[in-house]
């Protein structure tokens, strides 16, 4: 078979499947020349999730008549610099790819008018014959329309999904120009209903919530961070504040929506020790670096780039994460859950007690529901301590226990006063062993003690490894923990880490480890069961993460051995000493899993429940 030139015709499909691979494709292509377009306003209008139609209208500088036709040839840009270097683009679009694959495809209606213009200009083009062109009447700008999109290639119409699909990857491809540009109006339209309209000149941070989730404005930190000539900006959740998908996760690399591996691995890595595995942060991060340290011109959906220097942009980017985060504190996502509070009951749901006093089985009933709450000051264990990153937590519960607080029920001036030094309040008691109420001047706060302390026990733990003041407590008999042998070589292999973080161990037959130290930090910790988790960590992650990542989630997992337990009883005191050393610990607003470790109802919300407001 000789080889022959492709038609034309067959050379602009070819490219158009490169280009539009599905409506929202070509919404992308259209959207991205309005930016370029210089535009204030863009309207975007939808059929059938694009299927039927695409129409945008933008406001910006315009095409001449006369350059119209040119526009509609492949590879023929105005956005190119005159010395024809990609690197030095600084618009979203350069590859004069993006009309002419279109137009092979679809009938695409290009009206357009610059400002020196009387009137505008229109030209037709149905799948890539032309078709017409004349005086369009139109305002400054341009207006593309986009018909019946491969109804004329019904091989690719088929892999189409359905409308509504089809308008969710629209909705994200606007959702994520939109949040480039705050200083542009956006308005998106589909099937003749209004699905939102921004006004331009917000900030970024009002931008992203709105077209995220308004309740993250409240939940999420600012990240404002540069190292050279690289700077990151944008919001980030708190570790609290997560989603089961990481589909809300926009990401940004000199003003071009990307989603790129390293950036998606960085941000896996920043939240990493903070977030339970199957969760996923919600953020919008704004990537700025010179055009010479990125290459854009990957592929032609120009999704995809490729850093000259990728290590330096991970490092960038877990390190402004991690310090935003840092900044947090003790901040946990508020208010609590709207189901959750939705089944407080409410007294007339109640039985009503047969006498004055309740029977011993109904208030063990009352108690084991969670009702009955005890207003007594409990006194702290003799037999056991609290293990804290500081030795035992004795030493901190013991100083805590000289100064006792007035017991539940008093309402001293001093009391209030010292209120309203503590954000977390000061201790009243404890349900099911389990979490501590706590009365503060705005609300009353509910904190789970052993997600709480298992975070404490991990950043004084983080902080005492790197300032090399960790110590081991020898175990009075070695303990010995039967594992299978992958597991007990896997673990060997790394026994001199774990002997540098206070766990002294060795090889103890073919299936065991022999432990003969713990770090003195985590107490009496539970090493077989510590030991086994370890192990299953290293099996798991040993060869996909980083020696800091290895590191941190090393250190969560003895944390999470080494924390009190719920069930633990605690004195009025140790409450009280679990709640100020919270107040002063980075990312204490969750535990080693993302979760809260604290809630608060504030005054409105209890008022609520009892239908006073």
């Amino acid at each position: 078979m000789s080889i022959r030139r492709l038609p034309e015709d067959v050379i602009n499909r070819i490219a158009a499947g490169e280009v539009v691979e599905r409506p929202a494709s070509a919404l992308k292509e259209l959207v991205e020349n309005a930016i370029d377009a210089q535009s204030t306003r863009i309207l975007i209008r939808l059929l059938k999730g694009g299927l039927d139609g695409i129409e945008v209208i933008d406001n910006g500088i315009g095409i001449p008549a006369d350059e119209m036709r040119l526009a509609l040839e492949r590879h023929a840009t105005s956005k190119l610099p005159d010395n024809d270097a990609i690197e030095a683009v600084t618009t979203l679009g350069f590859r004069g790819e993006a009309l002419p694959s279109i137009a092979s495809v679809a009938r695409l209606t290009l009206e357009s008018r610059t400002a020196d213009s009387d009137s505008g200009w229109k030209i037709i083009v149905d799948n890539g014959h032309f078709e017409k062109e004349g005086i369009a009447p139109l305002p400054k700008g341009t207006r593309i329309k986009v018909d019946s999109l491969f109804a004329r290639i019904p091989a690719r119409r088929k892999f189409m999904r359905s409308a509504k699909s089809e308008y969710m990857a629209c909705h994200d491809v606007v959702r994520r120009l939109a949040m480039t540009r705050p200083d542009i109006a956006f308005s998106l339209e589909h099937d003749g209903r209004r699905i939102f309209s921004l006004n331009g000149g917000e900030s970024r941070q009002r931008r992203v919530a709105a077209l995220i989730d308004r309740t993250l404005k409240d939940n999420s930190v600012a990240v404002e961070y540069q190292r050279d000539q690289m700077q990151l900006e944008g919001v980030a959740s708190l570790p609290t504040f997560h989603r089961g998908l990481a589909d809300h996760q926009y990401l940004f690399v000199n003003g071009r929506p990307v989603k790129d591996r390293l950036l998606i691995g960085s941000v896996r890595a920043a939240y990493h020790d903070l977030l339970a595995k199957d969760r996923h942060p919600v953020l919008a991060l704004f990537l700025t670096l010179p055009n010479s340290d990125v290459d854009i011109n990957v592929h032609p959906a120009k999704g995809e780039v490729r850093f000259r220097d990728s290590q330096a942009v991970r490092s960038l980017i877990v390190g402004a994460l991690r310090e935003s985060l840092d900044l947090s504190g003790f901040r946990s996502a508020q208010p609590a859950d709207v189901q959750a509070m939705g089944k407080w009951q409410k007294s007339s749901e109640l039985a009503a007690p047969s006498k004055a006093v309740p029977s011993h089985e109904s208030r063990q009933s009352l108690s084991d529901s969670g009702l009955l709450f005890k207003s007594r000051t409990i006194e702290a264990p003799k037999a056991t301590s609290i293990p804290t990153p500081q030795g035992t937590a004795s030493d901190l519960w013991s100083a805590a226990t000289k100064s006792p607080l007035p017991p539940m029920g008093r309402n001293s001036a001093t009391d209030s006063s010292e209120q309203s030094d503590f954000p977390l309040g000061l201790a009243r008691g404890q349900i099911a062993a389990t979490y501590i109420i706590a009365e503060s001047k705005d609300g009353l706060v509910i904190v789970d003690q052993h997600a709480a302390h298992e975070r404490l026990v991990m950043e004084r733990m983080r902080r005492a490894l790197q300032n090399g003041q960790v110590t081991s407590q020898r175990l009075l008999m070695p303990d010995v923990v039967e594992m299978d042998e992958v597991s007990c070589d896997l673990f060997e292999q790394r026994q001199d880490e774990f002997a540098a973080m206070g766990l002294e161990t060795e090889r103890f037959g073919h299936e065991a480890i022999l432990v003969r130290a713990t770090p003195a930090m985590l107490g009496n910790c539970e090493v077989k069961a510590m030991i086994k988790d370890l192990a299953a960590e290293i099996a798991a992650y040993d060869q996909s993460l980083l020696l800091k990542e290895k590191f941190d989630h090393i250190v969560a997992t003895m944390a999470c051995h080494g924390s009190v337990r719920a069930g633990r009883l605690l004195s009025i005191a140790e409450m009280n000493a679990l709640l100020r050393e919270m107040e002063i610990t980075p990312h204490s607003g969750q535990c080693n899993h993302g979760r809260p470790t604290w809630v608060k109802l504030g005054h409105k919300d209890i008022e609520k429940l009892f239908g006073r407001s």
